[in-house]
């Protein structure tokens, strides 16, 4: 029996091409390099296309190519029937192509159409659902692989496209309607994202044999191809251009096992959400008074001058940065604003100037003795100040919570049994700021409902990945693609069965 290979090997034709064209490459380059940075044939390649880790980077990249080629074509035909976004500046532009289910299915179609309105639409609500998940990669899953390539390229098969959509994550949402939080923390979390993305350097080049073919090339040498030598750039094809572009991109970007190990080092714990949950900052005093703001965590691991730490977000940071967009925040208060409604009883739409004027004071409290307790003022202006979205405290929990507490101390009101004591203005106010209270406890639960909602609406859930992933086969010539079209058929019969058991 032979041994089993995970991937199937480059066949004698792949191989002589290859050797071939980096003679050639070699040849060619070297006209253009200077004396001290000549190319050398590489004598071990040809050893090297036998390795696995070298191969499985191949057909890794073919599946992948093939892939966004059938997303390309169902952008182009999406476009073609609900025409082009309109949206100026439109955050998916580049990368909503990432987001299509290449899968040749009524589910998938169905899908991705839905995918392209909701892009029409509402841009930023396509942001939460896409990038949502790349705030809550876990960065220990790639700093594991420890920069082997073959690792990394099967990591970026199975998570295609979230390692696209991490590298673009800053550009994307830097054009969308985000939340304070989010935009304010950019500056930190935009280099381990564009890390999180580090293998699709390789794997947009690695679909063409010329990626193999060519030489390795350091940052100056690569730089003075692509500025000189018009005899091989004139005729270079896009995917020779990706590997030109590679040689840059490598040595001017950290691997994920090198970034991430400062980490380790600084004793940091990952987990789910880390970049949620934690900030880089420094500290600075001003007037006798410490300033804090975020930083990039660089500072801290470099050890740059001042006092830079990491630490923990906010609860309302959190939140924030959970909810992504303003259109996230905004559909997550109307359920704020309903579940007090319904607290209240209240038949009628929200509308908070009603319900304050409602429990505004007599004549006597209002006009003669301002006796309006100072808890209760704070409790309005916080109350107002969480469902305005001109005010920077808007749906953010700390100060609402303390001022609702406070009143309802001040009342000396614990819980509904204790409402039976109270009348008048006290009586309703009372019931208004336990109604609050409520909600507030109810914060990621009523924000889950808008996320439950908006994952409802389609039939094939969106934070699902349009990749198909590679089994083990052995070396006796067996069709990887025709594998994988068998591996599709499960997909779909597992998807109906999924679908139907929720309809149940």
């Amino acid at each position: 029996m032979p041994d089993k290979l995970k991937y199937k090997p480059f066949s004698k034709e792949e191989k002589e091409y290859i050797l071939k064209r980096h003679k050639e490459l070699v040849d060619n380059m070297n006209k253009y390099l200077p004396q001290e940075q000549q190319l050398f044939y590489d004598k071990d390649l040809e050893a090297k296309l036998d390795d696995q880790k070298v191969v499985g980077q191949y057909r890794i990249a073919q599946e992948i190519k093939e892939v966004q080629q059938k997303q390309a074509q169902i952008q182009k035909d999406l476009q073609a029937r609900f025409g082009k976004s309109q949206h100026d500046p439109d955050p998916l532009s580049r990368t909503i192509v990432y987001a299509f289910d290449p899968k040749d299915t009524p589910e998938a179609k169905q899908y991705n159409e839905r995918l392209y309105k909701d892009y029409l639409n509402d841009p930023d609500k396509v942001v939460y659902l896409r990038y949502k998940k790349v705030l809550d990669f876990n960065p220990k899953q790639i700093y594991d692989l420890k920069d082997d390539k073959l690792k990394l390229a099967e990591f970026y098969r199975d998570n295609y496209p979230l390692c696209d959509e991490a590298f673009a994550f800053t550009s994307v949402v830097n054009r969308s309607n985000l939340t304070p939080a989010l935009k304010d923390s950019l500056k930190s979390i935009s280099a381990p994202l564009e890390t999180v993305g580090f293998p699709q350097l390789t794997m947009h080049s690695a679909n063409s044999l010329d990626f193999f073919a060519c030489p390795d090339l350091n940052l100056q040498q690569a730089d003075i191809i692509m500025n000189n030598d018009h005899e091989l750039l004139d005729t270079a094809t896009p995917e020779l251009f990706n590997t030109l572009n590679y040689h840059v991109q490598k040595t001017t970007m950290e691997s994920p096992t090198s970034y991430f190990g400062k980490f380790v080092e600084n004793k940091q714990k990952f987990e789910d959400g880390y970049f949620i949950k934690n900030r880089p900052e420094k500290v600075e005093i001003v007037n006798g008074e410490p300033v804090i703001k975020e930083a990039k965590y660089d500072q801290v691991f470099n050890q740059e001058p001042g006092q830079f730490r990491i630490s923990q977000r906010s609860a309302d940071d959190v939140f924030e940065m959970t909810c992504m967009t303003k259109s996230f925040q905004r559909e997550y208060l109307y359920n704020f604003q309903n579940q007090i409604n319904n607290q209240l009883n209240r038949t009628s739409n929200f509308d908070i100037d009603r319900i304050l004027k409602e429990r505004q004071g007599g004549f006597w409290e209002r006009r003669i003795k301002h006796s309006t307790s100072q808890e209760y003022k704070d409790f309005e202006k916080a109350f107002r100040d969480y469902n305005d979205p001109n005010s920077p405290d808007y749906c953010r929990k700390e100060k609402l919570k303390n001022a609702t507490d406070a009143y309802l101390n001040h009342k000396g009101v614990q819980d509904e049994n204790d409402l039976s004591r109270l009348s008048g203005t006290s009586l309703i106010r009372s019931e208004l700021a336990l109604a609050v209270r409520g909600a507030l406890n109810d914060q990621e639960a009523l924000a889950g409902m808008v996320e439950e909602q908006w994952l409802d609406e389609y039939q094939v859930e969106v934070s699902r990945q349009p990749f198909l992933k590679a089994e083990e086969v052995e070396d006796n010539g067996v069709n990887v693609k025709e594998m994988h079209d068998d591996m599709e058929k499960d997909l779909e019969i597992e998807d109906d069965l999924n679908n139907s058991m929720d309809m149940n």
